[in-house]
């Protein structure tokens, strides 16, 4: 066990201390030295700054400046503090005080999820009348606790106004958040902090990705094909681009379309480059995953007159080789090096199933290197499926013909014997709810459902093991959850997580598992546990 606090002074809540004070905190073991430094938070910040002494097993706080009069003084003690042998405390410790005859009793409380480092972990709080549009980029916050190890966590003796709350994996230690490197949690809205039935804000830890994608380079792969690449996975749906010489003669583009096996690469099919010509690019609205887009990318390529003669392979596919628990409503997806002729993959591509009869249904062509073929009829559960690629019956656009002679891949569709549902209700709905269940354990993996406009809600197709439950309204309509973004900034979409698991059983339906929104939520089944 970390060290424990025994005693303190001021005593906690006292009123009336000298602006001169020297606080202390008692523990029950001696502190190590190198932890304490970046695990002490004031607020209000100390104008001139502290310094935090040791004596023994006391950790004493000198201020450089006395405290302002009248002044609610809240000091953390961050659960990064350790023993000599590298035992951190189990929460951190709140030691307030008032220089004045009242404190502060203002709070918000919430649950914090996915921490990796308690320890490291803080909630700030920013004050609106100070802050209009808080950055913790480059703001300090005046307000800060940290959640307890399992993700509780309350920010008390608050001034009662209206608040931004973030919390922020704040390894450096320096109170600011490093974008790059140190995951951020968004909040679903301001709050006002009040001292009866404080405001609940749940918190949900997640690395922001705030840089748009940097381009690596461009290689001229034959002479009718360029190879872009970023890096990082790009969105080419509102891409814009040209090509032209020095001379200002332009090259056609005849398709661009990213490689099925590698999303950071953008393949650009051309008509034929000149020997000698050096050709400049420029792109336009190229995004990321996260929204994030830039503009104006210029690159420069030589031309290459060398003659494509390979035709296509197989470079990627869906479900992929060995795949098990494929879902019996699933497509399959297959992606080429190269640009193929979309009129070849109907006969050159087959589904099989475990008798070796071919499988009937649609295809579907969304680039010009991804074909999708979408069985008539859902697939009979734990079957075996093969997928055959036939190479003399696949070219490329330059009629080349692919040498593979053929390729096969495997997967194995879900077994219903094995799968169960849970079904249940969400006290106090709101409109566009959607609940998620987490697997646990093993593979993990996470399945969700939209909740009906009277609360009622069912996840079927479910692996028999124990799954987690949390709620989150889908307020953009996407269908998943949003977890906010910083520029420009929008707020995370509200969430609800269960406190206990649910236990799914082979063929076998969950009912009645309540859920309730717009507090923690407690599961009551006779299946949880």
């Amino acid at each position: 066990m970390g060290p424990r606090i025994l005693r303190t002074h001021p005593d906690g809540e006292a009123f009336g201390v000298p602006t001169d004070i020297r606080p202390w905190v008692l523990l029950n073991e001696y502190p190590a030295l190198s932890s304490i430094e970046g695990s002490i938070f004031i607020s209000p910040e100390p104008e001139g700054g502290y310094r935090a002494k040791t004596k023994g097993k006391r950790i004493e706080v000198r201020f450089e400046r006395p405290l302002p009069a009248d002044r609610t003084v809240v000091i953390t003690f961050g659960s990064g503090i350790s023993d000599i042998h590298g035992n951190q405390m189990e929460a951190s410790f709140n030691l307030a005080f008032s220089t004045g005859e009242t404190i502060d009793r203002a709070a918000i409380v919430g649950k914090l999820e996915w921490i990796t480092n308690p320890a490291a972990t803080w909630i700030w709080a920013y004050p609106l009348d100070s802050f209009s549009e808080p950055d913790p980029r480059r703001d300090k916050a005046p307000f800060a606790t940290q959640p307890h190890i399992e993700g509780e966590y309350e920010l008390r003796y608050l001034p009662e106004g209206f608040y931004r709350v973030f919390a922020v994996a704040d390894a450096r230690r320096n109170r600011f958040w490093d974008s790059e490197q140190e995951a951020i949690a968004f909040p679903p809205g301001d709050v006002a902090a009040v001292q009866e039935d404080p405001p609940v804000v749940n918190l949900r830890m997640a690395l922001c990705d705030m840089k748009p994608p940097s381009l690596r380079g461009v290689q001229a792969l034959h002479r009718q094909a360029l190879r872009i690449s970023f890096d990082e996975p790009v969105d080419i749906s509102e891409l814009r681009f040209a090509a032209e010489t020095q001379k200002g003669i332009t090259l056609p583009i005849i398709d661009a379309y990213l490689n099925p096996s590698d999303s950071t690469a953008l393949l650009l099919t051309t008509a034929p480059q000149r020997e000698g010509d050096e050709y400049t690019l420029h792109l336009n609205g190229i995004a990321d995953g996260a929204g994030n887009r830039v503009d104006s990318l210029i690159a420069t390529v030589q031309a290459t007159v060398v003659t494509d003669t390979s035709g296509p392979h197989l470079s990627w596919s869906y479900p992929a080789e060995g795949e098990i628990e494929v879902d019996t409503e699933t497509d399959v997806r297959v992606g080429f090096s190269e640009a193929v002729v979309l009129t070849d993959l109907p006969r050159a591509v087959h589904l099989l199933d475990s008798t070796g009869e071919q499988v009937s249904g649609q295809w579907s062509f969304p680039t010009s290197g991804l074909g999708i073929f979408k069985p008539s009829e859902p697939l009979p559960s734990g079957a075996r499926y093969t997928v055959n690629v036939v190479g003399d019956s696949l070219r490329d656009i330059f009629a080349n013909f692919s040498r593979d002679s053929l390729v096969s891949f495997n997967f194995t569709t879900m077994d219903f014997e094995w799968l169960g549902a849970i079904t249940g209700v969400i006290r106090s709905a709101e409109e566009n709810l959607r609940v998620v269940a987490d697997r646990l354990g093993g593979t993990g993996g996470s399945w969700e459902a939209a909740a009906t406009e009277t609360g009622q809600y069912e996840i079927g197709k479910l692996p028999a093991a124990r799954y987690r439950l949390w709620l989150y309204q889908d307020r953009d309509g996407n269908g998943r959850f949003s977890p906010g973004r910083m520029d420009p900034f929008t707020f995370a979409e509200p969430f609800t997580a269960s406190r206990d698991t649910v236990r799914v059983r082979p063929r076998w339906e969950t009912e009645g598992v309540e859920l309730f929104w717009g507090q923690e939520s407690e599961i009551q089944s006779p299946n949880s546990e």
